[in-house]
């Protein structure tokens, strides 16, 4: 896995590289002996990477949240590891999407407005 300007990033025993920067992919790539990998899959990898586009975090967030009480719903993991849960509606809706987190065994944080969307809200989760 490659980081670009992530100086923060610090992994211990796990199955695969984690580097900063090409240049430190780069001398992982060569530490690699034998034929690892075939023509064809080098040249797929070449043809992924010349289609690849960056990443359309509006677009992003569509595919992957969820309609509840006439809310889009995203949940995921803030860069501490805290969970969150993020609302796009009213806030009537994140108060009954927050209920819903409260019956499924959760501890919430206080429902609080994003600073830049005055229709988005969020909360943090915890297991009880």
């Amino acid at each position: 896995m490659v980081f670009k300007r992530a100086k923060w990033v610090k992994a211990e025993n796990c199955n695969m590289p984690v580097v900063i920067g090409g240049m430190e992919a780069v001398g992982e790539i060569k530490k690699v002996k034998g034929d690892n990998i075939s023509e064809k899959e080098i040249d797929l990898i070449i043809e992924a990477i010349k289609k690849a586009k960056p990443l359309n975090h509006e677009e992003w967030n569509k595919k992957h949240s969820k309609e509840k009480n006439n809310c889009r719903v995203f949940q995921g993991k803030s860069t501490s590891g805290k969970m969150y849960v993020r609302v796009k509606g009213t806030k009537e809706g994140v108060q009954k999407v927050a209920e819903e987190c409260k019956n499924q065994n959760y501890t919430i944080s206080d429902i609080r407005q994003d600073k830049k969307e005055s229709d988005v809200w969020f909360f943090y989760l915890e297991m009880r």
